[in-house]
């Protein structure tokens, strides 16, 4: 948007025959685009919360908490998908199996 905004700028100072500000222009959007980038990372580094808790902050951890987190894990411990694949001996991908198919048809 400010290089289209920029480009229009140029080509009415061309059709006017103004070159009075097309170097201030090249600035003005460079800085432009300077600024949008600061406040990019600065807002992206504000909105990220800190890895370290308040000096006053407390946790709190009750005993049924604790109790759900422990329920929660078992059930994830027992419908683990991905258990069938690490019994395996070993893995094969769709290509090996066509090339066993190949061996065999032969």
């Amino acid at each position: 948007m400010i290089a289209a905004a920029h480009r229009d700028f140029l080509e009415y100072a061309q059709k006017i025959d103004s070159r009075d500000y097309v170097g201030i222009s090249y600035v003005v959007k460079w800085l432009v685009y300077v600024c949008i980038t600061g406040a990019f990372y600065w807002l992206n580094t504000l909105g990220e919360p800190s890895s370290k808790p308040a000096e006053n902050e407390e946790k709190i951890y009750t005993m049924q908490s604790n109790n759900r987190r422990s329920e929660k894990q078992a059930t994830v411990e027992t419908t683990d998908v991905f258990d069938s694949i690490r019994k395996k001996g070993r893995l094969r991908s769709r290509a090996d199996v066509q090339m066993a198919e190949q061996k065999r048809n032969k």
